[in-house]
């Protein structure tokens, strides 16, 4: 039962990976990019910010920032952006785009509570189920002949 679940939710983790990004990965446009020090509205700092021209020769710039992953100014990267909303970008990055904490907490909690739900459906049986696997047990045993009635 817990393989089963294993395999189930690796599966359907993995069928969910490649249709839930944002930016798309397989319908957008991937441009280079080069880390750039700009001023963050929000905080009023200098910070480094992807910069990245599209196909319509138009200049964007969005915010890299992730849990353990920095850019530095000057560093180039690969960007994907949505050609119909060029603002909509990300760094074609494994840890970011395609693996996020949030998804990893999240994937960490449902499989716990699916091992829990295994486990209960395991160690608590029907009575019935009970009753019928006493009655496998102690069924008669009864001997049979090595190669069964083929004999040469």
């Amino acid at each position: 039962m817990y393989k089963a679940i294993t395999i189930i939710f690796v599966t359907c983790f993995l069928l969910y990976l490649p249709f839930s990004r944002i930016p798309d990965a397989f319908d957008s446009v991937k441009a280079d990019g080069i880390g750039v020090n700009m001023l963050d509205s929000a905080t009023h700092s200098q910070k480094v910010f992807i910069q990245y021209t599209t196909n319509d020769k138009k200049v964007f710039n969005f915010d890299p920032s992730y849990l353990f992953l920095k850019y530095g100014v000057g560093e180039k990267v690969t960007v994907i952006y949505e050609e119909s909303q060029p603002k909509k970008a990300a760094v074609a990055h494994v840890w970011g785009y395609w693996v996020r904490w949030q998804e990893i907490l999240s994937c960490i909690v449902i499989y716990f509570l699916l091992f829990q739900l295994s486990l209960t459906m395991v160690k608590n049986p029907a009575p019935e189920s009970v009753k019928e696997q006493e009655e496998y047990n102690n069924r008669p045993y009864k001997k049979r002949s090595k190669y069964g009635s083929n004999t040469f």
